[in-house]
C-alpha cells in the first residue's frame, strides 16, 4: 500500500496528502440495497462475460440488440451501473430500458461517458471521499480501488514515458459487499472474490459514496428477488 501521506502514480512517487480513515459514516439502508443489486449482477452467472470491447448498457446501447448473450461488462461498467441505482433485471441486458431502482451516486460527471478506474478514484477525491486503505476500514457498499506499481520499468511502454498520470496508479475498481469479499468483473464475468492478503494489498484507495434513494423509494432484496423470478 501507498505511505499514509501520498498515494504514487507513473509521473512520480507522490500525489498528495489524503485521509487515511474514511471522511463519512456509512449509511446502512443505503449500503443493504448497494450489496444486493452488486449480487444480482453476480447471480445473472454465465449471461455476463469480461469484454471491453463491446458496449455496456451504462453506455446507452442495449446489448441484446447484437444477439444472443453472454453480454459484455467490465468492471467499470459494473460499479457505474451500481452507482446509477441499477440492478441486473433494469438494465437493458435483461429489459428495455435502464431504471433506476435503488440509491444512486453523483460523482460528478456523466458515467455514461468514457472513463477508467482512476478517474473515478479522482472524481470521489475531488468530492472529499476518497481514502487511503491503511488500516482496512473498509464496509459494504464502499468502492475499492486496486493499485499497484507501474510494471516493467520506466522505459517499458506503459511506464511514465508512454502513458499520462495514472491517478494512485490504479488498474481496478471493484464493491465491497462484506464477508470479506469485493465483487468485480476484471476477468471471466462478475464475480465475487475473496479479499486474500495479496489481494488486500492492492486495495490503495476507497471511496463511500453519498447515497440517494430513488424518490419512490428502493427497493428491498426480496423485491429485487421477486422481480427476477417474474413475481
Amino acid at each position: 500500500m501507498p505511505s499514509p501521506s501520498c498515494w504514487p502514480t507513473v509521473s512520480g512517487p507522490c500525489r498528495r496528502a489524503s485521509p487515511t480513515t474514511p471522511t463519512v459514516a456509512s449509511d446502512g439502508a443505503a449500503a443493504s440495497d448497494v450489496v444486493a443489486r452488486t449480487r444480482s449482477f453476480v447471480n445473472a452467472g454465465g449471461s455476463l462475460v469480461s469484454d471491453a470491447s463491446r458496449p455496456t448498457p451504462l453506455s446507452g446501447a442495449n446489448p441484446r440488440a447484437g444477439g444472443p448473450g453472454p453480454y459484455p461488462i467490465t468492471s467499470s461498467a459494473l460499479v457505474g451501473m451500481v452507482l446509477s441505482g441499477w440492478d441486473y433485471s433494469h438494465t437493458t441486458y435483461a429489459a428495455d430500458q435502464n431504471s433506476q431502482v435503488g440509491y444512486r451516486a453523483d460523482v460528478g460527471h456523466d458515467l455514461s461517458g468514457s472513463w477508467k478506474p482512476d478517474d473515478l478514484a479522482g472524481w470521489f477525491n475531488s468530492q472529499g471521499r476518497l481514502w487511503l486503505n491503511t488500516h482496512g476500514s473498509i464496509n459494504p457498499g464502499d468502492i475499492v480501488f486496486f493499485s499497484r506499481p507501474t510494471p516493467g520499468g520506466q522505459n517499458a511502454p506503459d511506464s511514465a514515458s508512454a502513458q499520462s498520470a495514472v491517478f494512485g496508479n490504479v488498474y481496478d475498481v471493484g464493491i465491497y459487499v462484506g464477508d470479506n469479499q469485493v465483487v468485480r468483473a476484471s476477468t471471466g464475468t462478475a464475480q465475487a472474490q475473496t479479499l486474500d492478503a495479496q489481494a488486500m494489498a492492492e486495495v490503495a484507495l476507497v471511496a463511500r459514496p453519498q447515497w440517494s434513494a430513488p424518490e419512490a423509494g428502493a427497493t428491498t432484496p426480496t423485491d429485487q428477488q421477486r422481480a427476477r423470478h417474474g413475481c
